[in-house]
C-alpha cells in the first residue's frame, strides 16, 4: 500500500500553489465574467435521488438488535491511544458493544428510538458511541445486506479526493478538462476547461444536469449529481485504477471496510448518457466511514485522510450555501440551500449539536457524525418522511429522539 505524501506543510511552494494548499481549499473562486451560454442538444440527465430497488425491503417487521453488552473489548481489538475504539477489520472479529446504562443512557428510551426508526421504513439503524456498538438493529436485513447509500456516496467520495490531493495526484485548483481531457461536458471545450475541482467538491460548477453550462463555474451553488459523477473520472483518470480499485486502495481496506463496493444503476443515467456508479454499503461499513470522521481521519492511529483536508471538507466551502463543505453536509450555520437550490434558514437539525456533519442520501439513507458527542449514527431503508433529496423532516426528529435518551451528567 502506497504511502500518504508528506504533510503539505513542506511542500516547496512552487509545488504548492501549483497543487493547492488545503488553507487554499477555502477561497472562494473568482467568477469569469462575460461568459455566454451555448445552447446544445442535452443527453439525458439523472433523476435525481433516485435509488435502486433493495430486495431486503421485503423483509417485513423483523429486527435484530445486539445482544445484551458486558462493556468489555475484544481482546483482538484494543482501545486506540485517545479512547476512541477501532473495530477490527469485518472478518477478523467482533465489534464491540456498550450497556447503554453503564454508558449513561436511558435504555428504555433507546429502545423506543429503535422502534421508532423500524417504524418508519428503517432497515438498519446504528449508533456508535465513540466507536462502540450502542445500538443495532436490522429489519428484513442483517449486518451483511449491502444498499445503495444513494448521496450519501458524494461524502465518500469527498474523502477519496482528499487522499488524492495530498498524493499530490491533482489539486484542488487544477481544471478538470487538464485531468481528463475535453469531452467531459456536453458544451463547448472552451466552456467547460474554465471548471475546476473545487467547483465539482462544492456544487458550483455552473453546470445544470444534461452538463451543459448554464452559470459562470464559481457564481451560483447547484445540487448537480451529473457534474459530481465527472469527479470519479478525475479520479480513475490520476490513479490509473477503477472506482473498486481506488477506492479499497485509498480508503476501505485502511478501516477494514467488508463487501461495500460500486456498481452500476442500468435504470439511471448520466449526463453523457452512460449508466451512474452506485456504492453499495452496509450499515456497519458507514459506521466506520463515520468513525473516521470523528477521528479527524485517522484510523487507530494512521492517518488515512488528511485532518488538513477534513478541517476544511467540514466547513462552508462557497459564500452561496453555508451549509455546504466539500460533498458533506454541516450544522450549526444561519442558513442553507437544499437541491436543487432551495433556501432554508436556520440550522439544518436544530435539534442537534452545530458540530454534526453528516452524508446525506435519497430516502434517507444516512450517515451522521457528531463529533462533540462522539456519536456515529447511521440509517438505511426506504423514505422515512417526504422531504428533499438530502435533508429530510426525519433528520431532525431523529436527532431530537436520540439525544433525549441520554442521561443528563
Amino acid at each position: 500500500m502506497r504511502p500518504l505524501a508528506p504533510s503539505p506543510v513542506a511542500r516547496p511552494r512552487s509545488l504548492w500553489l501549483r497543487h493547492g494548499s488545503w488553507a487554499g481549499l477555502v477561497a472562494v473562486a473568482v467568477v469569469a465574467a462575460g461568459a455566454s451560454l451555448i445552447t446544445l442538444p442535452a443527453c439525458s440527465g439523472t433523476t435525481e435521488g433516485t435509488v435502486a430497488p433493495d430486495s431486503a425491503d421485503a423483509g417485513g417487521d423483523t429486527s435484530m438488535v445486539t445482544p445484551p453488552a458486558t462493556g468489555t473489548v475484544p481482546p483482538d481489538a484494543a482501545p486506540g491511544p485517545t479512547g476512541t475504539y477501532f473495530p477490527p477489520a469485518n472478518s477478523a472479529g467482533a465489534w464491540a458493544t456498550l450497556d447503554p446504562t453503564a454508558a449513561g443512557w436511558d435504555a428504555k428510551a433507546l429502545s423506543d428510538v429503535k422502534d421508532w426508526v423500524g417504524q418508519t421504513n428503517g432497515t438498519s439503524f446504528l449508533v456508535l458511541a465513540d466507536g462502540r456498538i450502542l445500538v443495532e438493529a436490522y429489519w428484513g436485513a442483517d449486518a451483511s445486506t449491502l444498499r445503495d447509500v444513494a448521496s450519501a456516496q458524494k461524502s465518500v467520495l469527498s474523502l477519496l479526493a482528499g487522499v488524492a490531493i495530498a498524493n499530490r495526484a491533482f489539486g484542488a485548483d487544477d481544471t478538470v478538462s487538464s485531468l481528463v481531457g475535453p469531452g467531459w461536458t456536453n458544451d463547448t471545450v472552451a466552456n467547460e476547461s474554465a471548471i475546476t475541482v473545487r467547483q465539482l467538491l462544492t456544487m458550483t460548477s455552473g453546470l445544470d444536469e444534461s452538463l451543459m453550462r448554464v452559470a459562470d463555474p464559481g457564481s451560483t451553488w447547484r445540487y448537480n449529481t451529473n457534474a459530481y459523477h465527472c469527479l470519479e473520472g478525475v479520479l480513475e483518470a490520476k490513479s490509473g485504477k477503477t472506482m473498486q480499485e481506488v477506492t479499497r486502495s485509498s480508503l476501505f481496506d485502511r478501516i477494514g471496510v467488508g463487501a461495500s463496493g460500486w456498481t452500476k444503476r442500468p435504470f439511471q443515467k448520466d449526463g453523457k448518457g452512460l449508466p451512474i456508479n452506485a456504492l453499495e454499503m452496509s450499515a456497519r461499513d458507514m459506521a466506520r466511514v463515520g468513525l473516521l470522521v470523528q477521528a479527524n481521519g485517522a484510523w487507530n492511529g494512521t492517518t488515512v485522510v488528511p485532518a488538513e483536508y477534513l478541517s476544511v471538507a467540514l466547513e462552508t466551502s462557497q459564500t452561496m450555501n453555508a451549509s455546504y463543505g466539500l460533498l458533506w453536509w454541516l450544522n450549526g450555520k444561519a442558513s442553507y440551500l437544499l437541491p436543487p437550490s432551495q433556501p432554508g434558514a436556520g440550522p439544518l437539525m436544530p435539534s442537534a449539536p452545530p458540530d454534526l456533519v453528516a452524508a446525506l442520501g435519497a430516502a434517507d439513507q444516512k450517515i451522521y457524525v457528531l463529533r462533540s458527542a462522539k456519536l456515529v449514527v447511521v440509517r438505511q431503508g426506504k423514505a422515512a418522511s417526504l422531504g428533499a433529496q438530502a435533508l429530510s423532516s426525519f433528520d431532525d426528529d431523529l436527532m431530537k429522539r436520540l439525544l433525549a435518551a441520554k442521561k443528563a451528567n
